[in-house]
């Protein structure tokens, strides 16, 4: 059945660009084509991007790295390493620990530890009559104590100055009494109490970084170096 509606030949008879014309009763009227929003030209100009981006990574994919190596200049490790300073082979124990622990540390020790103690006396506005200045030689002992504190463990102290001879540590009993090695612990100082607050090492930073130093001109590394410490600290 063959439709001739008005209507329907003008429909057949209308391009994208043309408008279409009538009504129920066959009348022409002007009716606009609707254009493209510009939404979905967004749209548009999105997927198209999007398409750019894809042929990018597409080329990406399909770089061939070359096999050619480049030379690469490596210096020559020339210098000399090992221990820096001449030791005779009957070098004495304390002459190897004041490679490390030079006299002047102990010095800086004997001073800051009298310094805090005359400080902590005003601040508590008495007078400690169980202490006395200490000096380099008494100082000098009470670090080889500790040393050997370190070697010869105990559970307390006050072990090797027990009066049972099979607890007590002869050689520490000769070199100190207790109540000595008590005064020097309390007092003993590193760094005067103005030193940064920052640092969390400021109160033992001076005789640290003296240390540190010996051990640089001591000793000269060699090439290949091997970090063991973790820092669990340092987070990616």
């Amino acid at each position: 059945m063959v439709n001739n509606h008005p209507t329907s030949s003008a429909l057949q008879n209308t391009s994208d660009d043309e408008s279409i014309e009538g009504d129920d009763n066959g009348n022409v009227s002007d009716i606009d084509v609707p254009l493209v929003s510009e939404e979905e030209d967004d749209i548009d100009d999105e997927i198209v991007q999007d398409q750019e981006d894809g042929n990018d990574d597409t080329d990406m994919n399909e770089i061939i790295w070359s096999g050619a190596n480049q030379d690469i200049n490596v210096r020559q490790f020339n210098e000399s390493t090992g221990p820096q300073v001449l030791l005779n082979a009957d070098v004495s124990e304390l002459e190897c620990f004041n490679t490390f622990f030079t006299t002047e540390m102990i010095s800086k020790l004997v001073q800051e530890t009298n310094l805090n103690a005359t400080r902590k006396q005003q601040l508590a506005g008495r007078n400690d009559t169980n202490w006395t200045e200490t000096d380099f030689g008494e100082m000098s002992a009470y670090l080889g104590i500790l040393i050997l504190m370190g070697i010869i463990k105990v559970p307390d102290y006050k072990f090797s100055w027990s009066t049972n001879k099979f607890l007590a540590n002869g050689g520490v009993k000769d070199v100190m009494p207790v109540k000595r090695y008590e005064k020097l612990t309390q007092y003993l100082h590193v760094n005067e109490p103005e030193a940064d607050s920052t640092d969390k090492l400021a109160r033992i930073r001076p005789i640290l970084d003296s240390v540190l130093d010996r051990c640089r001109v001591a000793i000269n590394l060699g090439r290949s170096k091997a970090l063991t410490r973790r820092n669990d600290s340092l987070q990616g």
